[in-house]
C-alpha cells in the first residue's frame, strides 16, 4: 500500500527545497553555477538537495550567496531539518 500522508520531516525538507528553488528562479542562476557556489559537484548537489540535512555550512552559505538569499528565511526553512 502507497505511503499516503508524509511524516514532518519530509515536509521540512519539502519546504526547504522551496525557498532554494524560489531563490534560484529569481536569481536566474543555473544548477550549475548553484554547485559551484556550493563547491559541490553537480550530482553531489542533487543528492544535497534530496537529503537536505546533509549541507554542510560552507554549501548553504555559498549558495546563499550566490542566490542573495536572505539569511533569517534560510535559517527559518533550516531550522525543522536540525
Amino acid at each position: 500500500m502507497p505511503k499516503l500522508k508524509k511524516n514532518s520531516r519530509e515536509l521540512a525538507e519539502d519546504v526547504f527545497r522551496g525557498v532554494i528553488k524560489k531563490y534560484q528562479t529569481i536569481s536566474g542562476t543555473p544548477e550549475p553555477q548553484l554547485a559551484q557556489a556550493a563547491r559541490l559537484g553537480k550530482s553531489t548537489l542533487a543528492n544535497r538537495k534530496n537529503k537536505p540535512g546533509q549541507f554542510r555550512l560552507e554549501e548553504l552559505e555559498g549558495m546563499r550567496r550566490a542566490m542573495e538569499i536572505p539569511i533569517d528565511e534560510l535559517l527559518e526553512a533550516l531550522r525543522p531539518l536540525l
